[in-house]
């Protein structure tokens, strides 16, 4: 199950950082296309990390490979880990 977290969170790093693909989700939304927009990412979206259980945020290893991905995801480690 983490591995399916840590492609989730690949797809959405890959998403939100890459400017062509938000430049598609703009258009789409801009021509009212909004069911094929949803289909990507956006800033606005809730990062993957944001809904796991604090079971994953205090994994170590976890959040380590979570922060390879996406620097960000150290936002949503566990106290634990950031006192560490």
């Amino acid at each position: 199950m983490k591995d399916l977290v840590l492609n989730e969170l690949k797809v959405y790093a890959k998403e939100v950082n890459s400017k062509s693909i938000q430049g598609v989700r703009s258009h789409m939304t801009k021509k009212g296309l909004h069911g094929f927009a949803d289909h990507f990412y956006s800033k606005k979206s809730k990062h993957p990390l944001s809904e796991c259980s604090e079971y994953y945020l205090d994994d170590l290893d976890f959040i380590k490979k979570a922060i390879k991905i996406d620097p960000n995801s150290i936002k949503y480690a566990s106290k634990k880990i950031k006192a560490k």
